[in-house]
């Protein structure tokens, strides 16, 4: 395995079980990287930080991103490559995972079936936590995998949700959340983000919960269109990475969840000026 394959596995490795003692070399060897380990001194703080980015925050597993029901649920499938890289075969539908096997194998057949068709946008998911290891891990992946980690994604149709009268802000709000519909992933921490750039609050609970209740202050308060238009901004500047990366058809998914919030916006704020900007 050549250096940047090596690295694409650690990279995969640490995303998958987090940093462990035999990972710190290597991490502090690196410099975009070894500045960020110093936050963590400890194995605990790795752990934690571990736990709060990937556990509790992007539910990086292939099943999530490219479903409509959006759950972690194991992938038979990779399995088999999990075996034939020399790899454990649990977990095998985790990014972290598949990038061990992508990094190992070198199959084109596997990126094109597996890791290619949602690493670019988990790998963006995970840059925009707030952890500046995990975002410069990210950031790291996409620059080493390139174009090697892209390939067509098999995603469900898209249902028309506004057309439906009885479309409430819930409804709006598992939508958006679901990546293979939207083409996104929301944690909880980008939805608090997201409602501290409104100064609207958004609750605890479940991402939909979370979403659903910014939502739901921003019809209150007249603000509604501000909450949209903030996720607008947020869709646009991830899509201008995803056309950098290659991964169309996600950047045209996303898309049409930029004009689904427009309309919404627009809808809440009829005096607001009707020349919306395109998300294409």
């Amino acid at each position: 395995m050549g250096p940047v394959a090596g690295a694409l596995a650690r990279i995969g490795a640490i995303l998958h079980r987090g940093v462990q003692d035999r990972d710190v070399p290597w991490l502090s060897a690196a410099a975009d990287l070894c500045a960020h380990l110093d936050a963590l001194p400890t194995a605990g703080e790795r752990d934690a930080e571990h736990q709060r980015i990937i556990g509790h925050g992007v539910f990086a597993w292939e099943p999530v991103f490219l479903r409509a029901d959006a759950l972690r649920t194991e992938v038979p499938a990779a399995e088999a490559w999990a075996e034939r890289a020399g790899l454990p075969t649990a977990e095998a539908g985790s990014l972290g995972r598949q990038l061990e096997i992508h990094a190992a194998l070198r199959d084109p057949a596997f990126t094109a079936a597996h890791v290619g068709r949602w690493a670019v946008p988990a790998l963006l998911a995970i840059r925009t936590q707030d952890s500046p290891l995990y975002a410069a891990l990210a950031d790291t992946a996409l620059e080493l995998g390139g174009h090697t980690l892209v390939a067509p994604p098999e995603l469900p149709e898209v249902p028309a949700i506004l057309d439906d009268p009885k479309t409430g802000l819930r409804r709006i709000a598992e939508h958006v959340l679901i990546p293979a519909l939207s083409g996104w992933f929301l944690s909880r921490d980008d939805l608090r983000q997201l409602a501290t750039a409104v100064a609207l609050p958004c609750g605890f609970g479940t991402r939909s919960q979370m979403l659903t209740a910014l939502l739901a202050a921003g019809a209150e308060h007249g603000a509604l269109s501000a909450v949209t238009g903030a996720m607008v901004e947020r869709a646009a500047g991830l899509r201008g990475r995803m056309d950098e990366l290659g991964a169309t058809a996600w950047s045209e998914r996303l898309a049409g969840t930029e004009a689904l919030l427009t309309r919404i916006g627009a809808a809440a704020d009829p005096g607001a000026d009707p020349e919306t900007p395109s998300p294409g």
